[in-house]
Formats: C-alpha cells, sequence, structure tokens
C-alpha cells in the first residue's frame, strides 16, 4: 500500500504533448516503503485524442522476491461503478453520461466497496459516499504490466 508523507513520493516525472497525445510517466517506487518489495513501479497516464478518444493508465512494475502474492490496484471514485462484463465496468458521472473502464480479465479480479464517509472535511468536498474499486492479481508475478482503458460510452436513449 502506497504511503503518505515527504519521504514517498513519485519521481523522474516526464511529459510529452502532441496533436493526437498528451502523456504523463512517473516512477511510482518511492511512494512505497521498502517492505512492500517494489523495486520499480512505472505509471504512465495517457491521454488519446481524436474521434477515438481515450484514457489509458499503464502500470509496470518489478517486485523482489519477497514481495507479497498478489498486487491489487486501487482506484477511487465518487460514481456507483456497474459490473457490465468480464473486463468492464461503467462510471455514470451525470445523468446519461457514462465511462466504461476495462482491464483484462484473465490477469485480475475485480471488487467494489462503498464508503460511507464520516469525517466533515472529505464529506464537504466528496459527499456522503465514495466507492474503491480494486482490481487484483490472480497470479502472483515479480514482473508485470497492467493497462485500463477508460472511455466514454454512448448511450442509445429509447424514445417512446
Amino acid at each position: 500500500m502506497q504511503k503518505n508523507g515527504p519521504a514517498y513520493y513519485a519521481a523522474k516525472a516526464e511529459c510529452q504533448l502532441s496533436e493526437s497525445c498528451a502523456e504523463l510517466l512517473l516512477n511510482i517506487e518511492d511512494a512505497y516503503p521498502s517492505e512492500a518489495g517494489v523495486v520499480f513501479w512505472q505509471r504512465t497516464c495517457r491521454l488519446n485524442r481524436g474521434a477515438d478518444a481515450s484514457i489509458q493508465i499503464i502500470d509496470d512494475y518489478v517486485l523482489d522476491s519477497e514481495a507479497s502474492a498478489s498486487v491489487s490496484f486501487s482506484l477511487m471514485t465518487l460514481c456507483e461503478p456497474l459490473n457490465i462484463a468480464p473486463g468492464m465496468f461503467e462510471l455514470e458521472y451525470a445523468m446519461g453520461k457514462r465511462v466504461t473502464v476495462s482491464y483484462d480479465s484473465e490477469q485480475l479480479l475485480i471488487n467494489f466497496e462503498r464508503i460511507e464517509l464520516t469525517e466533515s472535511r472529505l464529506r464537504k468536498n466528496w459527499g456522503d459516499t465514495v466507492y474503491r474499486v480494486l482490481l487484483t492479481t490472480i497470479r502472483s508475478e515479480q514482473i508485470g504490466t497492467r493497462k485500463l482503458l477508460i472511455k466514454q460510452s454512448f448511450i442509445e436513449e429509447m424514445s417512446g
């Protein structure tokens, strides 16, 4: 689990911009305590522009031989996730507006957690409820790449 505080941070941040893409690369191994066994962890956040616009989040990692048997990727959202198919869930962020999040269901198991917020400072900014989406590796691997693809969902409205 990532830690907070000045000792835990992302390093070597790089930004690349073009007409078709905006990309942020971060080395985040220093965001984890040494007992997590993270040797290398690079996160790429990519905005693909154009008619087939999407967001990709790509994690490339290397763990030492003493690292935990499984790795969990955690996403926090105000939107209640809806499992729509193996390897896909949706988030409705406004009335009739949704994004689809795709992942490799042969590599990752999904679990949703509803979290009721009790702290007034958090409730002021986030509302009463947030959701945690946990994607946990099925097989233990010391070296891995995990990808999420986020795309606008187009919902056909039915007229009476």
